[in-house]
């Protein structure tokens, strides 16, 4: 009996021993070459070399520290990638608590970018230029607003005000000629061409890819100007949950709490509560990722209040042929920036065999825009969409590609009392894309087959009745990346298909890059095109029966000859990244308003010729480690037909400017940023003519000075999982003197503060 227990004994410690032999963990610290700070979050994919099939994964925590389940001794495979570090691939054998240390990419040039010719490249290869603002970048700025964020990292970005919707001009063109894609798909757009940039949450923005121009002729329609792709989060870990809110000041102050309390019945004290709502910014993530499959579903609800702003100063009239000066009076009233709600939840799906790999995106937007009208009536807008894809590899060197997209964008007008809506604008985009890749030898082909089909519902077409118009685009695009030589590579693209309105068009693009050392030279040429949107060529709409604005059914489509040259500059061993770029875009045909009879009638026209020049630097440089440095400069100038509107309403000059600093401890982690832009003065001519001229029939100059707005963002990392963030919107406190689509619109100075959790 007593061996017998013996032996149970020994028994029960050898299957101790071994499950303490099993569930041995090894520690990995992941930090950072050069200052020995640890590296939060680092996704590490590890698999044993002697058993291949035993693998896994794991994210280091707070402290850069990674669990490994194996034994020491143990040689194992790893990949690790850590968004702002350059991902690695190594053989280890496992040592209790030892370092492994990752090289920092300050200036995002190993990251991967897919824009500009659809295929991955790491940035600084990539032939086509493209800039890449990473989540990290996203995070230090810290704005609630993609158009925000544009303005600070592209000196050649401006945003203006259009009938209270804000636009965005880009490269010295209006809002129509930049394209704005979300995961590489259109967006539908309003009646003033333009997206809802509300619809565009930074919190679910994984990074943004800019191309300048018509360089790649992958887009079609609409890209004259540029191609703005933003790119959303997918989970990093297994399980990923991240949750934030944000508090700003309001903007101001209408109704007090004794008007809400006096108010005649509930509307109206619905209606003062709307005017001045909290502003507030709520994001819920939650993210799965396990055996090839992934999940991300996200939540967010924003509102804002409404301000009105009102001119300190009257506008000064120069009549150039006249040598005369006269200053007109303040104009009374207000201008007007609308309060909302919103609500948006998005959801993707994914999953990744050996060969194929579907990923599945929708999702749905609700937002309501509150006016200062006390009309029982206000805006509602609803988007949803949703998007398909499917990839299968034929073999190692070639894929193919189906997949479908739908956006549609709603606009009603909504009765707060009897709470119904009725729809007066409705745009929706279907695209449909086969796409076959193969690499063969030096050579990378690209074929697809394209087809976008377009409708938009008005009233505006008839008035007071809803029709609906179509157009359909079918195309084909060729598009090869040749590979010359280790230091010449060439991309060159045929763009060409059947419009339904303007029958066969056809885009080609070349681009060539060489690289000189630590320098990259790029020379592109490109020839854009822009079909006359359905509002063109159908509207007869009579705004407040003040004046009526004319389609027209004869406009023939814009073309453009668009060439780039650009010299990059990288020397990683300084954490420095210069970039000269040099452009002339010359368009034909290019369609504007013209007034007519009196100024009662405005009416869509193809002039002949406009053309834009320009020259922009940008810089990138970490010049401590604790401190980066970006800098970006414009000079734009445009010439346009004699009886065209003005091109647009950018400034000829821009400087936009970020300082960074951080502070990395074991258990905190301290970001400050300051950026902002100096917008320069901006000069028009106008013709004098309807029932407020003075002297009819002659052109005048507006001038409009140079102004700032500078920004402060400081967020604080507590631990694994806590963020506290406070900033200041606008520190100079800057408010236009004389408020119109040429000038901020921005209230003034506002403190916000924020808190974050991430699991």
């Amino acid at each position: 009996m007593q061996l017998t227990k013996c032996f149970f004994l020994i028994l029960i410690s050898m299957f101790l021993c071994s499950r303490g032999m099993v569930a041995q963990e090894m520690q990995l610290k992941f930090v950072q070459k050069g200052t020995q700070n640890p590296v939060q979050f680092v996704n590490v994919q590890w698999q044993t070399i002697k058993l291949p099939q035993i693998k896994g994964g794991t994210t280091a925590d707070f402290g850069g520290v990674a669990n490994i389940p194996l034994k020491e001794g143990t040689f194992i495979k790893i990949a690790t990638s850590c968004i702002g570090y350059k991902s690695a691939t190594d053989t280890i054998q496992l040592k209790s608590k030892q370092e492994i240390y990752l090289e920092e990419d300050v200036l995002n040039l190993d990251q991967v970018t897919v824009t500009g010719t659809r295929t991955p490249h790491v940035l600084k290869e990539a032939p086509v230029l493209t800039q890449l603002i990473s989540s990290k970048e996203l995070m230090n700025i810290d704005s609630e607003t993609i158009t925000d964020i544009l303005e600070v990292e592209m000196p050649g970005v401006e945003m203006a005000n259009h009938g209270g919707v804000p636009v965005l001009n880009m490269m010295g063109l209006e809002t129509q000629y930049s394209l704005v894609l979300i995961d590489g798909e259109r967006m539908a757009k309003s009646l003033q061409k333009t997206i809802d940039y509300s619809r565009i949450n930074t919190a679910n923005i994984e990074r943004i890819e800019i191309i300048r121009g018509a360089s790649s002729a992958l887009y079609g329609s609409d890209a004259m100007g540029g191609v703005i792709n933003i790119i959303t989060k997918k989970p990093s870990k297994k399980l990923d949950v991240t949750a934030s809110v944000r508090y700003q000041e309001r903007n101001s102050k209408d109704h007090t709490q004794a008007d809400i309390d006096n108010a005649d019945d509930q509307y109206a004290r619905d209606f003062y509560k709307n005017i001045d709502r909290q502003n507030l910014n709520s994001n819920v993530a939650v993210g799965y990722r396990n055996n090839g499959f992934y999940s991300n579903t996200f939540f967010n609800y924003k509102s804002t209040d409404g301000y009105q702003l009102k001119n300190k100063e009257g506008v000064k009239r120069y009549y150039k042929r006249l040598n005369k000066e006269v200053q007109m009076p303040i104009q009374t009233g207000a201008t007007s920036v609308n309060g909302f709600e919103d609500f948006t939840v998005s959801q993707k799906l994914g999953y990744q065999k050996e060969k194929w790999s579907v990923d599945l995106k929708g999702s749905l937007y609700n937002h309501d825009e509150f006016d200062f009208s006390n009309d029982a009536t206000h805006k509602f807008y609803r988007s949803y969409n949703y998007t398909g894809r499917g990839k299968y590899n034929l073999d190692t060197n070639s894929s193919l590609e189906l997949s479908h997209s739908s956006d549609i964008y709603q606009r009603f007008n909504f009765d707060e009392k009897k709470k119904t809506k009725n729809k007066t604008h409705s745009n929706a985009y279907n695209t449909s894309k086969l796409i076959y890749n193969r690499k063969a030898g030096r050579h990378t082909l690209l074929f697809e087959l394209e087809n976008q089909y377009q409708t938009l519902e008005t009233d505006k077409f008839v008035t007071g009745q809803l029709r609906e118009k179509s157009t359909n685009d079918a195309v084909a695009v060729l598009q090869d990346e040749f590979i010359w030589t280790d230091k010449l590579a060439f991309v060159a693209g045929l763009r060409a298909g059947y419009h339904s309105t303007f029958d066969f068009h056809m885009s080609p693009s070349l681009t060539a890059k060489y690289d000189i050392n630590k320098f990259n030279l790029r020379v592109s040429y490109a020839r854009g095109f822009r079909s006359p949107d359905l509002k063109e060529l159908y509207m007869n709409w009579s705004h407040l029966g003040m004046f009526q604005i004319l389609g027209n059914k004869n406009l023939k489509p814009e073309t453009n000859n668009y060439y780039s040259f650009s010299v990059d500059f990288i020397d990683a061993a300084h954490n420095l990244n210069a970039t000269i770029i040099t452009s002339y875009n010359d368009v034909k045909d290019k369609i504007d308003g013209v007034w007519s009879n009196n100024e009662t009638e405005y009416r869509y026209l193809n002039f002949n010729r406009a053309r834009i020049f320009s020259i922009e630097t940008l810089l990138k440089w970490q010049f401590h480690r604790s401190f980066k440095l970006k800098a970006g400069y414009i000079f734009l100038s445009s010439t346009k037909s004699t009886d065209a509107q003005d091109l647009s309403s950018m400034s000829p000059m821009s400087f936009s400017g970020q300082l960074e600093y951080r502070f990395i401890r074991p258990n905190y982690r301290l970001t400050a940023n300051i950026s902002g832009k100096i917008t320069g003065r901006k000069e028009f001519d106008v013709l004098d003519s309807g029932s407020n001229a003075i002297h009819d029939g002659e052109y005048y100059k507006v001038k409009y000075p140079t102004y700032s707005i500078w920004n402060i963002a400081v967020n604080q990392y507590f631990g694994k999982h806590i963020k506290v963030g406070a900033g200041i919107k606008n520190i100079l406190d800057y408010r236009a003197p004389i408020v119109t689509f040429n000038t901020s619109n921005t209230p003034g100075r506002k403190i916000y503060v924020s808190l974050g959790f991430q699991l």
